[in-house]
């Protein structure tokens, strides 16, 4: 994106965002996860790390990492503390 273009699609303080911006993002519903994505966001929001939830669930740490970036995608969050905030929120 251009400089001119950016520019343009910022909002300053005090102004209003424009009518195309997207919502804020909003925890999905159980049903957009699949059963093990909530399994391991479960953990998450109970304050697991990634060796114990690998442990539990019989799986590696890459694993339960790769899970976790589906995850943060689908929530629409940057990290396990956005995540449990987020699964609070929906609860």
């Amino acid at each position: 994106m251009q400089l001119e273009e950016r520019e343009s699609s910022e909002s300053l303080p005090g102004q209003t965002a424009p009518a195309h911006s997207a919502p804020a993002h909003e925890a999905p519903s159980p049903a957009t996860l699949t059963p093990r994505e909530q399994q391991i966001a479960s953990a998450i929001a109970d304050g697991r790390t990634n060796r114990d939830i690998a442990s539990r669930l019989g799986i590696t740490e890459q694993t339960v990492k790769n899970h976790l970036t589906s995850i943060f995608e689908k929530v629409g969050v940057d990290n396990r503390l956005q995540l449990g905030l987020a699964l609070v929120r929906r609860a």
